[in-house]
C-alpha cells in the first residue's frame, strides 16, 4: 500500500469519526 492510500484511508477514518 502507497502511502498515499494510506494517508487517505487513514483521513478518510478519522473524517467518519470526527463526523460520528
Amino acid at each position: 500500500m502507497p502511502p498515499e492510500i494510506v494517508t487517505a484511508y487513514r483521513t478518510s477514518k478519522l473524517a467518519k469519526y470526527r463526523s460520528v
